[in-house]
């Protein structure tokens, strides 16, 4: 039943198809050459050229509409056909046999035509299919299964007869077009075979015309091998989204098996290393910017040269951590970087040491390890050891900077080996200075000495009972094994070293049975034993039964798999019993050197030992206090994913005036409030930086609240008001209340905006006062407020909306503008009804309406305590308050249009600053207003004759 009437309308589409197609071709020709015409002012951006050659002209969006959009009425009926086949039926089965009766009619109508193409037709169908967009990869859509089917009807007539005869040239990118188009490019790519040079052709065409997303998906659709095609392709797309700051987690994943574009990339970054320095480097980056599409006016996105040359070290740092295994690999790839971070590095040890920067807890602890640190960077790289003697030669008027270059020198032999390579001011030192180059020398001879004493000394035991084995061979591995595979309960720790752009652990320490296990990774006889061997500790570590205990553990196990054990895996959300508590801080020595000192090692043990000894004080105050410390331990699970919860802080600003004075005094308390008899207005106070927002709100409840600026503006102002207390927190505390009173109003999570609020009336002393929404104006501390109904500000925003679209209509025409009938609202406001606002009688006066002279409306609000009398001018957008001579503009285009438009509430403004403030709450009168609304429908438009206009308008005077 379904394939009848599907092939009733196919036939009945295609009936007409052997003139129509061409035809409907030939209009769509002619309509987008008039729209190329018509729109040839409003062309698209140009598209700067990539590698010398001029890209084509982008399709604007009228021509994008006629060439992606439906011409024909065989398109047509295609999208309805499909539509129906997806409302009808919702069993998939059915949908699927529906959708291979229609391929199967279209396909086998243009099997005798010898100018009908298959491969046409069927792209014009998938293209009209309604959920085409919704397919990626799969057939789970209508668009799938008529790929699918048609695939299958291609198997019965013969593919390879039907692709040689049918599939040209044009086909084939017609049909990668229309896979680009509907997100399903990979499942189009199995059907329409395409070969490798029409492929690259119109991976080019994407490039040249700045479509690098589209070229990407093309390339990832084909899996084409990796060649010079593909490397250069890619590689251009690869620095298209780097240069755009998009270098997202899609294009790392990308590059992640595609070992020779990631080394070409790496070499690539590495040419760009030190660009803040070199002038050179830095005027090639910026060419390259310019060749991938970046205009003057976004590099400053990329920040200074420093920034850039910061950006580029990280991006480099991450690709050597995340793929790459070998340091020696990474410093062949990037021999600029190494040399840089290996400078910034030695500079760093070397102002640690010399200049004893306490603050900085990653610096060497002592001149042994300063010296180790050195010595390993430098690895005897004569070039890399003059440059760092340089460096340190520049400081020379600091004599432990200059004894400190000696140093290196005399160690390295600089001044026999290559002397030109110091500085000329060094080589004079060195000859008319000889007893103090003696003490340097030795001075290093002691250091070279210490060393030697330290890396020869065994240690065996931590402590008394306490024994230390270190781990170099299978054999020791074993005895480790058994230990651990027995123990309840083993702490460990590790440590990495300071390989620049790649690290990896060192040393890992496991405290098992008072035994102290240190397994050195850089012992080869370890590290190279048989799999099976690592195989059995990862089952132990992460399934076995005994617990295990560190710092930080998920950093440790992320650098082993990194390095030693690569090319293992293992599935973390398996693991049990394994808990990470807190890492340390401390640092000491460098643990790449071998062989250790003796302080290193008596460290590495002292780590997992205090491990085990933190775990078995918790266990003892648990069993004291019965703590659930299975549920801390639940918590310290290494596969424990925590649940983010959003902390939003509750906003004052949501409640009104009424609920807000509720929660305030429900806060401070009623019997507390009663001690306070101090007026708001005469409380004077300084809001800090960080606190505005408060005190605006602190305005509203009228107190006198000047906002803080910067620090010299601050404490002139202070200077001379110091009977203002300072609302601050932090170091605001103790520079403030050198001057004045301050109060400590902490500003953070934990603490609402309200309890801010109280905290501030309780020191202050002063009373709630339940009247007026707004004692003062939160904008500019004025203590003016007008009262004005809403009808009344309704009409000053239908004016002003008015006059806004009048300005846009001559450069807009397409813009209404909006209509505003002085009939009309005059109506409205002379029907104001005193009852239900607070019986304010307001009186409205009209003057115009001759060829010549304006027609304005304005309104007199009466004076009626605490609040100021005003007239609100509507068509001029001013208010004259009583208690002032100058009028001010309103600041109505702030207020959004279903707020103007309520009835039955007041709205607030401030005299001096023009503001509008409501209390976002309609008043009880509501009922009378809807009354009075009512009544106000039944004017007649007698009531705006001349005479009475002329009788408002001498009231008014």
């Amino acid at each position: 039943m379904a394939s009848v009437g599907g092939s009733g309308r196919v036939q009945e589409a295609t009936g007409v198809n052997g003139q129509s197609s061409s035809m409907a071709d030939e209009a769509t020709v002619s309509q987008i050459n008039e729209a190329t015409t018509s729109e040839s002012n409003g062309a698209a951006a140009s598209i700067p050229a990539v590698n010398g050659e001029v890209p084509p002209k982008r399709m604007t969006k009228a021509e994008k509409k006629i060439f992606y959009g439906m011409n024909s009425p065989e398109e047509v009926a295609y999208k309805t056909l499909t539509e129906e086949v997806m409302k009808s039926e919702v069993d998939w089965t059915v949908k699927s046999e529906m959708v291979q009766d229609i391929v199967y009619n279209i396909c086998d109508e243009t099997d005798g035509d010898e100018t009908a193409n298959p491969f046409s037709k069927l792209l014009k169908l998938f293209r009209c299919t309604v959920d085409c967009k919704l397919m990626k990869e799969g057939t789970n859509t209508v668009a799938g299964l008529v790929l699918q089917h048609f695939g299958e009807w291609l198997k019965k007539h013969g593919e390879k007869e039907m692709r040689k005869k049918y599939l040209s040239e044009a086909v084939k990118r017609d049909a990668i077009e229309k896979g680009l188009q509907t997100g399903g490019i990979k499942f189009v790519a199995k059907v329409f075979f395409t070969t490798l040079y029409s492929v690259w052709e119109m991976v080019e065409e994407k490039k040249k015309i700045g479509q690098y997303p589209m070229a990407l998906k093309i390339i990832d659709a084909f899996q084409f091998d990796e060649d010079e095609n593909y490397d250069s392709a890619v590689f251009d797309i690869l620095l298209f989204y780097y240069y755009r700051q998009k270098l997202d987690d899609v294009l790392r994943n990308f590059i992640r098996n595609k070992p020779n574009l990631l080394r070409k990339f790496i070499n690539y970054l590495d040419e760009f290393s030190g660009c803040a320095t070199d002038k050179k480097r830095y005027e090639m980056l910026m060419k390259e910017m310019e060749k991938y599409g970046v205009s003057d006016t976004s590099k400053h996105t990329f920040g200074s040269s420093r920034a850039i040359e910061t950006n580029i070290e990280k991006n480099l740092k991450e690709l050597g951590d995340n793929f790459l295994r070998d340091e020696q690999q990474f410093m062949d790839l990037a021999p600029h970087y190494y040399r840089t971070m290996r400078g910034k590095r030695l500079r760093f040890f070397a102002n640690s040491r010399l200049e004893q920067n306490e603050n900085n807890t990653d610096a060497p602890s002592s001149d042994l390890t300063y010296f180790q640190n050195v010595t390993e960077l430098l690895q005897g790289d004569l070039t890399a050891v003059a440059r760092f003697v340089k460096d340190l030669w520049k400081e020379n008027a600091n004599p432990l900077y200059r004894d400190d270059a000696i140093r290196w020198c005399l160690y390295y032999d600089l001044d026999q080996q290559d002397p030109y390579c110091l500085a000329p001011t060094m080589l004079s030192y060195l000859a008319e200075n000889p007893r103090s180059i003696q003490e340097i020398r030795l001075q290093l001879e002691k250091t070279l000495q210490q060393i030697r004493t330290q890396t020869t000394e065994r240690i065996d035991e931590l402590k008394e009972g306490i024994k230390i084995i270190m781990i170099t061979n299978e054999a020791g591995f074993h005895e480790f094994l058994t230990e651990f595979e027995t123990c309840e309960f083993a702490a460990m720790d590790s440590e990495f070293s300071q390989d620049i752009g790649f690290s990896s652990v060192c040393l890992m320490q496991f405290y098992i049975n008072s035994k102290v296990f240190l397994l050195d990774f850089k012992s080869k006889a370890l590290t190279n034993q048989p799999m099976k061997n690592w195989e059995k500790f990862i089952d132990i570590f992460f399934y076995g039964p005994s617990l295990v205990i560190g710092y930080d553990i998920l950093n440790d196990i992320n650098q082993l798999f990194r390095g030693t054990l690569s090319d293992m895996k293992a599935d973390l959300s398996k693991s049990n019993n394994v808990v990470c508590l807190k890492r340390m801080a401390e640092n000491i020595g460098c643990w790449g050197v071998r062989p250790l000192r003796v302080d290193q090692i008596r460290y590495a043990a002292n780590d997992a030992y205090v491990v085990a000894e933190l775990y078995i004080t918790f266990m003892q105050l648990v069993n004291k206090y019965q703590y659930d410390w299975d549920g801390v331990l639940t918590h310290s699970s290494m596969n424990f994913q925590k649940e983010k919860q959003k902390n939003k802080k509750e906003k004052i600003s949501d409640s009104v005036w009424k609920d807000l004075i509720k929660r305030l005094v429900k806060e401070i308390g009623k019997d507390t409030l009663k001690e306070f008899t101090i007026d708001p207005k005469s409380v004077k106070i300084m809001a800090d930086v960080m606190h505005h927002g408060l005190g605006k709100y602190l305005r509203r409840f009228g107190f006198d609240v000047a906002m803080a600026k910067d620090k010299i503006w601050t404490r002139k102002y202070l200077q001379k008001n110091t009977d203002r207390v300072v609302i601050t927190t932090g170091k605001g505390l103790e520079e403030w209340g050198r001057i004045c009173r301050v109060i400590d109003v902490p500003n953070n999570p934990t603490i609402t905006s309200l309890q801010q609020l109280a905290l501030v009336f309780k020191s202050t002393k002063a009373m709630i006062r339940h009247g007026q929404p707004f004692y003062r104006c939160m904008e500019c501390n004025s203590d003016e407020i007008l009262r004005i109904p809403s009808p009344i500000v309704h009409a000053l925003y239908a004016h002003d909306a008015h006059l806004t679209s009048k300005m846009w209509r001559e450069p807009k025409p397409e813009l209404e503008i909006y209509p505003f009938d002085p009939d009309e609202w005059f109506n409205k406001l002379i029907n104001i009804s005193p009852f239900d606002y607070d019986n304010v009688q307001c009186e409205v006066a009209r003057y115009g309406g001759g060829h010549f002279q304006p027609d304005w409306i304005a309104v007199r609000v009466p004076l009626k305590e605490p609040y100021t009398g005003c007239i609100v001018n509507i068509t001029k957008n001013v208010i004259v308050a009583e208690s002032r001579a100058m009028p001010i503009m309103t600041g109505i285009n702030k207020i959004p249009e279903n707020v103007a438009s309520r009835p039955g509430i007041f709205f607030y403004s401030c005299a001096y600053c023009g503001r509008f403030y409501y209390d976002g709450k309609i008043l009880d009168s509501q009922s009378h207003s809807s009354k009075s609304e009512q009544n106000n429908s039944q004017v007649e438009p007698e009531h705006t004759g001349q005479a009475e206009q002329n009788e408002q308008q001498g009231k008014l005077k």
